[in-house]
């Protein structure tokens, strides 16, 4: 969720006696015994070694080593990403497992609901951490001191984001095949909705959270849009490329001349603000009036990400008919 992001802090405890005890328990006969090894090293380990690595650009432009098999991945931000390449992530942040269904991410550990537990991590020394652009530099040197890390770009799309994890993974034929899957469930999904959407219907999409209302831009919810069911973007609102703040009159200048309105909410709050709305600042919105504005879950709709765009399409077709969708 955009106006949620997991900040992700971690504990620099732990690390820091891990590295420190490392340091006092090498004495000089062990870097003695260390540098003639070195000197003496077998060139088919070091091959063997390099064929076991890669180095690849991240999405902080770092260059990064990390290995090309990686057997335990952690992914802190995208599981969606992960698991639809096939890989079974060994741990994640409890904030992104709770929007999946229990059986979905089982097996994946919880290693803490919005900061991850350095001491989990460190036991169960995985292969790679996925991390998220926006990590702070010193929570990303204290999980190097654990596993190489990747960061993923967080203002690429999902689809970019899981294309740059399927080839440092080596999993691209599996990203292809899902490719195919979710071309399908479009199609599925334009037919479901077909008898309530026309062709070349506009839809806006707003967020109520925290007492404001937030627009994001298009390629938040490309299932909606060109990555989707073809939904035309407002006049005006193809512009926006940044999450921003705006009022609710300039959200009824935005409806004006739009088809379909989503509503992102949250809690029962939301729903009674909507309702006060469609009384009086949004009355005359074409979409309300006519019966084609929606409330629409928070959670699943604004993950900005692989499985936020699978359910929002497995969502469209319940929610334009009327049913309730949590």
């Amino acid at each position: 969720m955009l106006m949620k992001k997991t900040t992700l802090l971690f504990g620099l405890f732990l690390v820091l006696l891990l590295a420190a005890c490392g340091a006092n328990g090498t004495g000089d006969s062990e870097t003695s015994d260390s540098t003639d090894s070195a000197q003496t090293a077998d060139p088919t380990e070091e091959a063997t070694e390099n064929d076991a690595t890669q180095t690849v650009t991240d999405g902080k432009d770092r260059e990064v080593t990390i290995p090309k098999n990686p057997e335990s991945v952690v992914a802190l931000t995208e599981i969606g990403e992960v698991m639809g390449l096939g890989v079974q992530p060994t741990a994640s942040i409890g904030y992104y497992l709770d929007k999946f269904n229990p059986e979905k991410v089982e097996g994946i550990e919880n290693v803490g609901q919005d900061q991850a537990n350095l001491e989990q991590l460190v036991a169960l020394a995985p292969d790679l951490i996925i991390i998220p652009s926006y990590m702070e530099p010193t929570q990303v040197d204290s999980l190097e001191k654990i596993a190489p890390t990747y960061a993923t770009k967080f203002k690429s799309t999902p689809l970019e984001r899981m294309e740059g994890l399927a080839t440092i993974l080596d999993k691209q034929d599996e990203f292809a095949q899902w490719k195919e899957e979710y071309a399908t469930k479009v199609e599925e999904t334009k037919e479901a909705i077909a008898p309530y959407v026309e062709e070349g219907d506009s839809a806006l999409v707003v967020q109520f959270y925290d007492k404001l209302i937030y627009q994001h831009a298009p390629t938040v919810f490309s299932a909606l849009y060109d990555n989707g069911v073809g939904f035309q973007v407002p006049e005006g609102a193809e512009a926006i490329t940044d999450t921003q703040s705006i009022s609710e009159e300039v959200v009824a200048d935005y409806a004006a001349n739009t088809d379909f309105l989503f509503i992102l909410t949250q809690n029962p709050e939301d729903n009674d603000r909507y309702q006060q709305l469609i009384d009086t600042v949004w009355a005359d919105i074409p979409a309300v009036q006519n019966g084609k504005a929606f409330l629409v879950p928070n959670e699943r709709w604004n993950d900005y990400s692989i499985s936020g765009m699978q359910w929002t399409l497995e969502d469209l077709p319940k929610v334009l008919a009327g049913e309730k969708v949590e």
